[in-house]
């Protein structure tokens, strides 16, 4: 799933995250560009970075920069 946020710091408590990490157990969830909202594919360049969901879909560990995101 991917969520997005326009500051490069993506606040792991933030309640809709929680909520969007239970809908991905042992997945990730992904902060983007905001233009990408809704789209079923998204250029690597334009992901910020992602946050690893454990088993229990709770969000594990800290957020992982993506080295490839090109900022606008």
């Amino acid at each position: 799933m991917f969520f997005k946020k326009k500051s490069n710091q993506i606040d792991k408590n933030n309640p809709t995250l929680i909520e969007e990490a239970k809908k991905f157990p042992n997945g990730y969830i992904y902060a983007l560009d905001p233009e990408f909202e809704g789209k079923e594919e998204v250029p690597p360049e334009h992901i910020k970075g992602a946050y690893k969901v454990d088993k229990d879909g709770k969000i594990e560990g800290e957020f992982i920069p993506n080295s490839n995101y090109r900022s606008k």
